[in-house]
């Protein structure tokens, strides 16, 4: 687009578009890996705003304008099952035509901005396996209500609840893009199962929502095939289990409320070799002896989804 072809306010969406972007905000994680849903959003709030004529710049057009002065950046990834580019991502600012290095959770948070990173991705960003993440995930949360009547202070007693599904017949989200051979995907999240949730900053201009590291643990006794594997979650614990907060971990299980995670963490624990230490160590002693006398229980894998042969009797769990 000449520059006599401009309307005269292009100077004006410009700088309103720089005022936007300053900093990361709620509705804006990254000021610098942005989707195209969400500048073609920004796009329309300022032209409706500042009353730009309708001769103005389609979003589209504003799009690439910004690309051809060297204030925007396509990132090459992949849509859905299609091997074709896809125009989904884009790198903003004056260094992002140098500087085109993208780091995986800008961009899942640039694609789902109220999401929470979780499952592998969470692993490979507290660097708890030296595995590479096979793909990626980002959880938007939805809400039901907690149990009303719990069978006990600690606990809700929900074994007879478990899915015996085989783990890796599932699907583990839905496909949203591939960034270099790597899949991303979504999935959707219960809030109540998932209360562990920080904010981090990324670099200067990003942060992000991730689960955090005893979260992120406990999912990998729940959702192994979703964290890479039994591999994978065996060595996370083995590289986090010295420096764990066992008070952070205590304060999950009490709002999770699952019996069957805390089945699980207590014989992990054991498998592992650990002992906690007195109020942790408390709760699962009550857990133990509250699913000894629940005529509910059953015997589950240690790890959800896998077939594991030999029983910790202590927890009624298979083990590797």
């Amino acid at each position: 687009m000449p520059d006599h072809a401009l309307p005269k306010q292009w100077d004006l969406f410009l700088k309103e578009f720089s005022d936007r972007l300053v900093a990361p905000s709620q509705g804006i994680p990254s000021t610098r890996c942005l989707s195209r849903n969400t500048l073609a959003s920004i796009f329309s709030a300022i032209k409706k705003e500042k009353q730009l004529p309708s001769t103005f710049p389609s979003g589209l057009k504003i799009l690439e304008l910004l690309t051809s002065m060297g204030l925007a950046t396509e990132i090459p990834t992949e849509k859905k099952e299609s091997s074709a580019p896809s125009k989904e991502f884009y790198l903003i600012g004056l260094s992002a035509s140098h500087d085109k290095t993208t780091d995986p959770f800008e961009m899942l948070q640039a694609h789902k901005p109220d999401g929470v990173i979780c499952y592998f991705s969470a692993i490979s960003y507290y660097e708890m396996s030296t595995q590479f993440p096979s793909h990626h995930h980002i959880a938007t949360l939805t809400k039901s209500p907690k149990p009303s009547n719990p069978q006990s202070p600690h606990q809700v007693i929900d074994s007879k609840h478990e899915d015996t599904q085989p783990e890796a017949s599932k699907k583990i989200g839905t496909l949203s893009f591939s960034y270099q051979g790597v899949p991303f995907y979504t999935t959707k999240r219960n809030s109540n199962t998932i209360p562990g949730i920080k904010t981090r900053i990324l670099n200067p201009r990003t942060t992000i929502k991730i689960t955090s590291k005893e979260q992120t643990l406990l999912d990998t006794l729940s959702y192994p095939i979703h964290c890479g594997g039994a591999e994978v979650v065996f060595e996370a614990w083995e590289n986090y289990i010295d420096s764990i907060d066992e008070e952070a971990l205590l304060d999950l299980l009490n709002s999770i409320k699952s019996a069957s995670l805390n089945r699980r963490l207590g014989a992990l624990l054991d498998f592992i070799g650990y002992q906690p230490k007195a109020e942790l160590n408390r709760f699962l002693e009550n857990t133990k002896k509250e699913a000894e006398t629940s005529a509910d229980q059953i015997t589950i894998p240690l790890l959800k989804g896998h077939a594991f042969q030999r029983i910790n009797p202590s927890w009624n769990i298979f083990i590797p």
